[in-house]
């Protein structure tokens, strides 16, 4: 019996103060690592945003080259509203297939009927940065805002 209690005398645990700079560096590892991630996942939302431009171009063309007129996901003012852009994702997944999912970007191609079918798509970032990407139907890339 006894010597069943100094075995368990003897055994070594954790202090409390090892416990708290144990704590403290993995706290400060987090720090470093989560605005690196948080930068990665925003660089990621944007390259999502440029390949889904480039799609919802490449679509508009296909359309107006079948149709000779712009698709009825068409809006004619930029940004985040004004006749009928909010509302413009969803009539483009239906007519171009494709499944645009406003959570992070909102899309739109906005079209200039007077100058040859020309047309603009552009992507508006939701909430975190004020990022505003977009293309001519030329294929030039704008940008605007809070891009990094």
């Amino acid at each position: 019996m006894n010597m069943l209690k100094n075995n368990f005398n003897n055994r070594r645990s954790f202090t409390l103060l090892e416990m708290v700079i144990v704590s403290v560096i993995v706290v400060t590892l987090a720090g470093i690592a989560l605005p690196s991630f948080h930068k990665a996942q925003e660089r990621a939302l944007q390259r999502q945003a440029l390949a889904n431009l480039r799609l919802l171009g490449a679509a508009e063309r296909a359309y107006i080259s079948e149709y000779t007129t712009f698709s009825e996901c068409t809006c004619d003012t930029f940004g985040t509203g004004g006749s009928g852009c909010d509302n413009v994702v969803n009539g483009c997944n239906y007519i171009f297939k494709v499944n645009l999912i406003p959570k992070d970007w909102k899309y739109g191609v906005i079209g200039t009927a007077g100058a040859g079918n020309a047309y603009d798509v552009w992507a508006a970032r939701i909430g975190g940065s004020t990022c505003t990407y977009g293309f001519t139907d030329s294929g030039v890339q704008i940008t605007t805002g809070n891009c990094q």
